[in-house]
C-alpha cells in the first residue's frame, strides 16, 4: 500500500531530497499533503513551506525554473526548505527535461513533492528508481483494509454488512468514506452496524432506498421513477447507484443465488453506469440505468 509506506516516510523525516506521490483520488494526494505539513513547525511553515500549482501556471518552463530556483536557494535559519509541487501531471517535456536536471543533482537542504493524478514520463521515473515514487490508489480490498483503520483511529468497529455499504453508497471514493465513519463515529458507539449507519440517513431516505430496489425488480416503472426523483433530492448520483447495488447484491444472496442470469445482468449495468458517471458526470446516466433495469 503506497499510502503506508510514504507515511513511514513521513515517520523517518523525509530522508530523501524529493518524491512523487499519484493518485487519481484527490483525497490520498490531501492527505500526503497533510502529512508533509505537518512535519514543518507552524511557526515555520510562512517561510519553510511553498506550494506551486503546475495546472495554474502559464505552461512555460520559466514556471518550473522559478520551481527549482526557490528549491536551490537557502532557507532561512538555515533550516530544510519544503516544495509542493501540485500537478505535476500538467508538466510539458520540455518542462520535465528541465525538472529532471534538478532530480540528478537536488539541492541537500530542500524537499521536493511532486504531487500528480496519473504515474510518472518515463524520464521522471527513471530517476525515481522506485524507491521514492508511491502510488496511493487502492484497489477494493485495500480500500477496505484502510478504512477499518480509519474506523480505530475514531474508536469505532464497523461490522462487514456495515461496511459493504459504506462502500456502496460511496461508490470507493476515500473522501467520502472517511466522511462517513466521522460521522458514524459522532453516535457514541464502538460497535456500528447497519442499522446505525441507516439511523444517519433521513427516513425518507433509508426507506425510498429499498423501495427504489423493489420496484424495479418488480417492473414498476412510475413507482421506480416517482422513487428516483424523491432520492435526488437526498442523495448524490453515486450513492443511488451504491445503494441500489448493495440491494440487489443483499437480495442476490438471500435468494439463494436464483435468477443469477437476471442479477449479472444489473451489476453489469450498474458498473456501466457508475463508468459514465465518473467520465461525463449528470444525471441521464442514472436514468438510463434505471430504464435498462426495469427491462431486464
Amino acid at each position: 500500500m503506497g499510502l503506508k509506506k510514504f507515511i513511514k516516510e513521513a515517520e523517518k523525516g523525509f530522508p530523501s531530497g524529493f518524491y512523487f506521490l499519484y493518485s487519481k483520488d484527490p483525497f490520498f494526494l490531501s492527505e500526503a499533503t497533510s502529512r508533509i505539513t505537518d512535519k514543518i513547525p507552524p511557526e515555520k511553515r510562512s517561510f519553510s513551506l511553498m506550494a506551486f500549482d503546475m495546472e495554474n501556471s502559464s505552461g512555460s518552463v520559466s514556471a518550473i525554473k522559478d520551481v527549482i530556483g526557490v528549491l536551490n536557494t537557502a532557507g532561512f535559519f538555515g533550516g530544510r526548505k519544503t516544495v509542493i509541487l501540485k500537478n505535476t501531471q500538467a508538466l510539458k517535456k520540455a518542462d520535465i527535461k528541465v525538472l529532471s536536471g534538478y532530480l540528478k543533482d537536488p539541492a541537500p537542504d530542500s524537499l521536493l513533492v511532486m504531487l500528480a493524478t496519473k504515474s510518472p514520463p518515463a524520464l521522471l521515473k527513471e530517476l525515481l528508481n522506485g524507491h521514492n515514487l508511491f502510488a496511493l490508489d487502492m484497489k477494493e480490498r485495500e480500500l477496505r483494509l484502510w478504512a477499518g483503520g480509519v474506523a480505530r483511529g475514531v474508536g469505532v468497529s464497523i461490522d462487514p454488512d456495515a461496511l459493504n455499504y459504506i462502500m456502496a453508497i460511496t461508490g470507493g471514493d476515500a473522501g467520502r468514506i472517511y466522511s462517513e465513519i466521522e460521522k458514524l463515529s459522532l453516535l457514541g458507539k464502538e460497535g456500528i452496524g447497519l442499522d446505525d449507519i441507516h439511523q444517519t440517513l433521513p427516513g425518507t431516505v433509508q426507506s425510498n432506498v429499498f423501495n427504489l430496489a423493489g420496484s424495479i425488480i418488480q417492473k414498476d416503472a412510475k413507482k421506480t421513477f416517482r422513487i428516483f426523483n424523491s432520492l435526488k433530492e437526498g442523495l448524490d448520483p453515486y450513492s443511488i447507484i451504491g445503494a441500489i447495488n448493495w440491494k440487489f447484491a443483499d437480495l442476490y444472496r438471500k435468494s439463494g443465488k436464483e435468477r443469477g442470469g437476471y442479477y449479472r445482468k444489473a451489476f453489469k449495468y450498474m458498473l456501466e453506469a457508475d463508468r459514465r458517471l465518473k467520465s461525463s458526470g449528470g444525471e441521464y446516466p442514472l436514468e438510463e440505468l434505471l430504464i435498462k433495469l426495469l427491462q431486464i
